[in-house]
């Protein structure tokens, strides 16, 4: 899929064509100030070998003009590398963050979870059905005593327990280890939402439980509250943002992990108009500002504006 996305990207760039045909268009005016010149006959016999010269175009266009898929950048003093990639953070098989319902739902036939969301692929991929993934979470509730959780009472007359977002739970039963993080909560109608504040609250949170209890090493975390949660944010290049901006936070005290690797989707790429420019500007301002902030000996900088 992200080698699709990359060759539509490079088609629909100018320079490839011009790679393309630029070859044979110089070899061409050569050949004609040749013939001009009385050269004709000599070269008569090997003009079509200019032809040969468009597959060298296209290759050397290809290697200039390929569509980059991530860029990345070393948090000063911590050695911790951030990295923005586009693709299917599938496949990988480092730690991945999930987020998951306030009231842990996992089912798929009550429409509450979409199996194109990061939790159901999590779910189909490696506990292969939603009520292996509930007892893991279950359990691992029972052994947090210090969750904090409030009656939630659905339009049905049913209750369950609802929990505060930022939560992590860390499922270590399957053959990639999970940062389960409490996230959204649905309404009435049965839509996930997540007020702005909200989400904004509970992304330190969320560092510091992976900080807590995950494995020190690679994290994958995709862009969170993007596609099938009402976060109040209008912009996904904001959450986006505010999830870099609020990790280089979260790592000024210590260090989170060796490489944080955030998700985008090729369509979402697409979509919402990210570019690499775009990318690395938001990266070079967050490491700046950490930089900043380690000599101000842990003060807190103002929000990024890229």
């Amino acid at each position: 899929m992200i080698i699709i996305w990359q060759l539509k990207r490079l088609m629909s760039n100018i320079g490839i064509w011009q790679s393309l045909f630029a070859p044979v268009g110089v070899g061409w005016t050569l050949t004609q100030i040749a013939i001009q010149m009385g050269y004709e006959s000599i070269l008569a016999p090997y003009l079509f070998l200019l032809w040969y010269l468009m597959p060298l175009g296209l290759i050397v266009g290809g290697y200039i003009y390929w569509p980059k898929r991530s860029s990345s950048k070393t948090l000063p003093n911590l050695d911790t590398e951030i990295e923005i990639r586009v693709g299917d953070i599938f496949s990988s098989k480092a730690p991945i963050v999930v987020t998951i319902p306030t009231t842990l739902e996992t089912e798929f036939h009550s429409n509450a979870i979409s199996e194109d969301s990061i939790q159901g692929q999590y779910t189909k991929k490696y506990c292969k059905d939603p009520s292996v993934l509930k007892l893991c979470l279950q359990k691992l509730v029972q052994d947090n005593n210090d969750f904090s959780t409030v009656k939630n009472f659905y339009s049905n007359g049913g209750d369950v327990r609802k929990y505060k977002p930022g939560e992590v739970l860390v499922i270590r039963e399957f053959d990639r280890i999970a940062y389960c993080t409490t996230f959204a909560s649905f309404n009435e109608h049965g839509t996930a939402q997540i007020s702005q504040q909200e989400f904004y609250d509970l992304l330190p949170k969320m560092w510091m439980g992976i900080r807590e209890k995950g494995e020190f090493g690679s994290v994958d975390v995709p862009l969170i509250g993007s596609r099938f949660a009402r976060t109040g944010i209008s912009r996904n290049k904001d959450i986006l943002r505010e999830l870099v901006y609020s990790l280089s936070v979260a790592s000024a005290d210590a260090r989170l992990a060796d490489k944080v690797t955030f998700f985008i989707r090729p369509s979402d790429f697409t979509r919402w108009g990210f570019s690499f420019e775009f990318i690395e500007r938001l990266l070079l301002n967050v490491c700046d500002e950490h930089q900043q902030r380690m000599m101000e000996n842990g003060s807190i900088g103002q929000p990024l504006d890229v």
